[in-house]
């Protein structure tokens, strides 16, 4: 965790360094996430939370490329956690690193569709990796000539065997242009 912070704080500082319009294509953008478990995660999990780094690269006038990188960890409910305690188990969530790639679609300067698929590794010992895929709608709003924020909301699944946890995911990013 402490290799992503770093490497996420030095891609921040030499983004910050460039002079790039917010009008440009190629962005990078950072933010906290809040993730609203569905289905059988909500059953266990009350909140997920976390942060993410997310670049694009212009393919054509209104597609970019993406890929980003994040960590998420999800709190489990009360409950649940009460249970885990009176067997003798950790209680503590643990976290999970998605990795992902896909493209965003910009119907106009601000507004943007987006889908990405790509893989879920848990830091969990033998939690394994799940396939990631989440389709999400978005805005960016200028915030100065060349920041701005990032606000999108999202549909995430995550597969693994038999079992996919699913949640909405709400991401607030800063955005600069590289």
């Amino acid at each position: 965790m402490k290799n992503v912070l770093f490497c996420t704080i030095m891609v921040m500082g030499i983004a910050a360094m460039c002079h790039a319009q917010l009008g440009a294509k190629n962005k990078l953008s950072i933010g906290p996430e809040v993730a609203l478990p569905m289905g059988d995660a909500a059953d266990a999990y009350q909140l997920g939370y976390g942060l993410s780094l997310q670049g694009e690269y212009q393919l054509v006038q209104q597609f970019n490329l993406t890929a980003s990188i994040g960590y998420l960890t999800f709190a489990y409910k009360k409950e649940i956690k009460d249970l885990l305690k009176a067997v003798g188990e950790k209680t503590s969530s643990s976290g999970s690193i998605p990795l992902k790639a896909g493209g965003k679609y910009y119907f106009s300067d601000k507004l943007y569709g987006g889908a990405e698929i790509g893989a879920s590794f848990s830091t969990a010992k033998g939690g394994g990796t799940a396939f990631a895929y989440a389709p999400a709608i978005g805005i960016n709003l200028p915030l100065a000539n060349r920041y701005g924020l990032d606000v999108s909301i999202r549909f995430e699944g995550w597969s693994k065997e038999a079992a996919t946890y699913r949640f909405f995911g709400l991401r607030a990013a800063f955005t600069f242009g590289i």
